[in-house]
């Protein structure tokens, strides 16, 4: 289904943290794979616009105000000095 048929501006929670977009018009398609904690993923698709973003993340939006489980929500809080890490790979394919 193209991304214009429908309007959609939501975050999903606990994807399998691989994702992919495919024009098959073009014949290509591009695979996302993401580290925790990027178990989230935001989509926002304009209804009658070629804008597509697909964006993972590692919380909800307004997470720390969000009711429910941290896993649910995600998000963490860093002390200073902390630091996290993880890697979100981009794969384009042809054909």
């Amino acid at each position: 289904m193209s991304p214009d048929a429908f309007d959609l501006d939501n975050n999903f929670a606990n994807w399998t943290r691989e994702a992919t977009i495919a024009w098959p018009d073009e014949h290509r398609r591009l695979t996302m794979t993401a580290d925790a904690p990027f178990d989230h993923m935001v989509v926002f698709a304009p209804a009658n616009d070629a804008q597509l973003c697909v964006e993972p993340v590692t919380n909800t939006t307004d997470c720390f105000n969000a009711v429910g489980m941290r896993e649910r929500v995600g998000g963490c809080v860093l002390q200073p000095g902390e630091e996290i890490a993880a890697t979100l790979k981009w794969t384009p394919q042809r054909g």
